[in-house]
């Protein structure tokens, strides 16, 4: 089972605030009525992983409020000079072959001091973002993988009833709402319809 990167880069491409929206709101799912064993461990292990991930991503929620404030007072990030002032003394349009040869090797002062400036300022906002949120987002990423983990370990769980069929509907609807699915969710979602009306037939 692979880790669901696509969802993972939807919640952490939108901004934490738009994450946390996103993050599951299955605290009011109902809990099948009539489970077994194993479907009933997988459940409690999921409501565990998901509030977890909860915590954790309002701690990471304050934390980068903090750091964009704080990042905000050292200043803007250095910006690229123009074209004509990049890796070339003059303008590529304008250099002889023998030149050109050589253009790899060199760039202009501006541009160099650019570079160096740029550095010096990833450096500084490097070692603020260790001071101000330390390892709050390696641990939220990871709470995120393992919550996913958890979800489709129940996808993959055949469906004892159609309460816990609910249960997974609700799950996509609620967790993955605007990102994408492995194409076995739906197919595991589809087989448990199946069986649950073959039973019912």
């Amino acid at each position: 089972m692979s880790t669901q990167t696509t969802r993972r880069a939807l919640l952490g491409g939108a901004g934490l605030a738009a994450a946390v929206a996103i993050v599951p709101a299955v605290a009011s799912v109902r809990t099948p009525a009539v489970a077994t064993t194993q479907w009933d461990a997988l459940v409690t292990v999921f409501h565990k992983a998901d509030a977890n991930m909860k915590a954790i991503g309002a701690e990471h929620d304050e934390a980068y409020k903090r750091y964009s404030l704080a990042l905000a007072k050292l200043g803007p990030r250095p910006q690229a000079p123009d074209y004509s002032d990049k890796a070339y003394l003059v303008p590529i349009g304008q250099m002889t072959i023998g030149e050109l040869s050589f253009a790899s090797s060199t760039k202009s002062p501006k541009y160099a001091a650019y570079e160096a400036a740029l550095a010096d300022w990833k450096a500084a906002a490097a070692t603020l973002e260790a001071e101000v949120a330390g390892d709050v987002d390696a641990r939220w990423e990871t709470a995120v993988d393992v919550q996913d983990k958890a979800a489709h370990a129940l996808f993959e769980e055949p469906s004892p009833n159609a309460d816990a069929l609910h249960f997974k509907m609700q799950l996509v609807e609620r967790s993955y709402e605007g990102g994408d699915m492995d194409s076995y969710v739906t197919k595991a979602i589809f087989a448990d319809v199946r069986r649950l009306l073959s039973k019912e037939a």
